[in-house]
């Protein structure tokens, strides 16, 4: 969905962190660490990065990467979609500061 959103802003070039180790070496074209099953999962995700110039993948070690953990555990969490770009939520506000990155614009 995050790349989605993004081809929807426009954007031609990406930066993707995760902190599935898994996730980003079947991207990659790795599949020793079993990705095979979660194939239909980056299948999805080919197609949708084929509509950037360039996407550059990296994992993140989930202790340093916080606010995504936070971000995605709170929209596993949502009813509906929202839009956290201008104003993210509340509960998500404390991790951003403390992870260096704007609470709010």
């Amino acid at each position: 969905m995050g790349l989605e959103f993004a081809a929807n802003l426009g954007y031609s070039d990406v930066y993707v962190e995760t902190d599935s180790k898994t996730l980003v070496d079947g991207i990659k074209g790795d599949i020793r660490n079993r990705a095979w099953t979660i194939r239909p999962f980056i299948e999805v995700i080919w197609h949708r990065a084929d509509q950037f110039r360039r996407v550059f993948w990296r994992w993140i070690q989930r202790s340093t990467n916080r606010a995504a953990h936070e971000a995605a555990a709170i929209g596993c969490r949502a009813v509906e979609l929202e839009s956290w770009v201008t104003q993210p939520p509340l509960s998500l506000i404390h991790v951003l500061v403390s992870d260096g990155l704007p609470g709010s614009a």
